[in-house]
């Protein structure tokens, strides 16, 4: 089993995410800030952690994750 993310919305002015693909934290993509969304992330393992460091320097809208679970023999 695979984990695909989509960023539907991505606006970070002073925050920042990583993705990982195990529970230990070490980053697989990333970090990612702005406004330009990350690429569509696909997961080596049945784990995909999404690591967020947010501030309440300023609000925007932030960010929308779509994700699917795939199976490797589809």
């Amino acid at each position: 089993m695979k984990i695909q993310l989509w960023f539907q919305i991505f606006i970070f002015r002073y925050d920042w995410l990583s993705i990982t693909d195990t529970p230990y934290g070490d980053p697989q993509a990333g970090p990612y800030c702005g406004s330009t969304k990350p690429p569509n992330y696909l997961s080596a393992s049945n784990y995909a952690g999404v690591y967020l460091r947010s501030d309440e320097i300023q609000t925007a809208d932030g960010l929308e994750i779509t994700y699917k679970c795939m199976r490797d023999d589809c």
